[in-house]
């Protein structure tokens, strides 16, 4: 039995907290020899009945590591070249699965998109989607895990995060077809409070759900989520009851990133904000991830602002209906959605075998009567 503490309850409005995550399983993957879990993001695409989950490091030129999660099996390795004819000069730093014949590949550095098949052969190479003009004067676009890009048709949808957040744009959009990048949403009026700096609250958050045609985006800062539809745009208060009221910028004018950096992570550390927000097509929930304050005698070092992680469940109308405080066994950052519910690595296991992958398998479920539980649940069977 794994149990955590209580976090203090700060009061941000009025919330129905009817529903949290429960454990359902565990699942586990034999891995492939020479496979690295530690440092890589996953991603997870549904394709007909099977589901095949990617293992992408972006310090590594060697492989990207395909496996068919469904069936819990190895299928191939993708190698990747640094030379020649396919050769991709730097590590990419984040990829995008349109299909395991068809994946697009990001590049921090230059801004660069390229595609390439199962095989790993470049199918087209798009070059530098931001012109070197624009770095200094737009955010910058970037591709992990938990800040993922979206196609939809010929259209890519990019997260971005904007230096010491002082930018007025967020977000990015890339046309395949004509090759046009643009940026498409304004920052909100809470960017204009002060200095907020590159940690924590100058990222861009998004997710899609294809079914309903609804795109929506977050930020690190805001306590709003907001959305774009055929209906028009519209913005949600989704805010955790565990943080304040009220997120405040690290200082009222801009600073030198370089000498306060460790003093921005600890800033960021002890009032918390946000994270991901991922969409749940099975279940039909969205899923808002949240970085709790931790107490300034816990906090040593900047690993720590992530410490404490938690998840708020919004319905398909985003209402709030519920808290989730996900165990420190589980890796939130390499994390999954599925058929079955979401997939947290387990890091506890990977202390005890090299040789394969333990995930948790949680799903929503109504939360105990009010007085039963009055922290977020957090409770697993091993």
């Amino acid at each position: 039995m794994f149990a955590c503490g209580e976090l203090k309850e700060t009061a941000a409005g009025k919330f129905l907290p009817t529903l949290t995550l429960e454990f359902v399983e565990w699942d586990t993957i034999p891995l492939e020899n020479e496979t690295r879990i530690e440092g890589t993001d996953f991603y997870f695409h549904q394709q007909d009945q099977s589901g095949y989950l990617f293992l992408h490091t972006s310090s590594s030129f060697t492989r990207i590591d395909m496996y068919n999660f469904s069936e819990k099996k190895f299928l191939k390795r993708i190698h990747l070249s640094k030379d020649g004819p396919n050769g991709l000069g730097t590590p990419p730093s984040g990829l995008l699965v349109k299909s395991p014949d068809t994946l697009y590949l990001f590049f921090n550095l230059g801004q660069r998109l390229v595609s390439i098949n199962g095989d790993g052969e470049i199918i087209e190479n798009f070059g530098s989607i931001r012109k070197m003009y624009e770095e200094e004067k737009y955010p910058y676009v970037e591709v992990s895990a938990v800040q993922p890009a979206i196609i939809q048709d010929d259209i890519i949808r990019f997260c971005t995060y904007q230096a010491e957040g002082l930018h007025e744009y967020g977000g990015g959009l890339y046309d395949l077809t004509d090759r046009r990048f643009s940026y498409f949403k304004r920052l909100p009026y809470i960017y204009q409070e002060g200095w907020w700096a590159g940690v924590v609250y100058d990222r861009y958050y998004h997710t899609l759900n294809y079914k309903q045609g609804i795109y929506a985006w977050s930020y690190g800062n805001d306590h709003f989520i907001y959305t774009k539809s055929k209906e028009g745009e519209r913005k949600y208060f989704a805010a955790s009851k565990f943080l304040a009221d009220r997120l405040k910028p690290y200082k009222k004018e801009k600073g030198n990133f370089m000498q306060e950096e460790l003093n921005l992570y600890r800033h960021a550390a002890l009032q918390g904000g946000y994270s991901a927000i991922k969409y749940d097509s099975w279940q039909k929930f969205y899923y808002r991830f949240v970085i709790y304050p931790v107490p300034s005698n816990e906090y040593r070092s900047p690993s720590d602002t992530w410490k404490k992680m938690g998840i708020i469940i919004l319905d398909e109308n985003f209402n709030y209906r519920g808290e989730f405080l996900i165990p420190e066994r589980f890796s939130w950052y390499q994390s999954f959605i599925g058929p079955e519910g979401i997939y947290f690595l387990d890091r506890l296991s990977l202390t005890k075998s090299e040789n394969e992958a333990v995930f948790a398998c949680f799903k929503v479920k109504n939360q105990l009567p009010e007085g039963t539980n009055q922290s977020p649940d957090c409770t697993v069977k091993n």
